[in-house]
Parts: C-alpha cells; sequence; structure tokens
C-alpha cells in the first residue's frame, strides 16, 4: 500500500504543476502579471518557487528591468549584507 500511495502521492503533484502551469499561463494572457501566489507550507512554497522559475513570465525589457531594480537595492545595502548565497 505505501508504494500506492507514493504513486498517488506523485501524480497529485504532477497535476497541481499543471494546474500551476495552466492557472500562470490565464493570469499571463489576462494581463494581470505581477501577481502574487500565497502558500502555507513551506516545502510547497519552495517546490511552486522552482516551477515558476523555468517559465517565461516576463519579456527581456522586462528581465532588464528587474534585474536594474535588484541590482540597485543590493548596492544600497551594506556591504557585509550584499553576499545573498
Amino acid at each position: 500500500e505505501a508504494a500506492h500511495s507514493h504513486g498517488r502521492s506523485r501524480l497529485n503533484r504532477r497535476r497541481q504543476h499543471q494546474d500551476l502551469h495552466s492557472l500562470m499561463n490565464s493570469i499571463k494572457a489576462a494581463g494581470w502579471l505581477p501577481c502574487i501566489i500565497f502558500c502555507f507550507k513551506r516545502r510547497e512554497c519552495e517546490g511552486r518557487a522552482i516551477t515558476l522559475g523555468k517559465m517565461k513570465l516576463t519579456t527581456p525589457e522586462e528581465k532588464d528591468s528587474i534585474r536594474e531594480v535588484f541590482d540597485n537595492a543590493l548596492y544600497a545595502l551594506a556591504e557585509e549584507d550584499r553576499d545573498l548565497e
């Protein structure tokens, strides 16, 4: 039964992954980006972040703008606080 339960768990994760892709594609098509998705479990949040990190949700121009804002915010920090690794 444990193997059966594990298979079901894998299927649920795959379905959630597909649902998230479908949801984000709909949000993008509707022009509702940026958006915030709430997750109440750390593991779920991390998994969704990885999934969404693989999706193309921004244009190259938007990516450049995001990078510039991020770099400026990072540069505003004290030097010892800039190492994010």
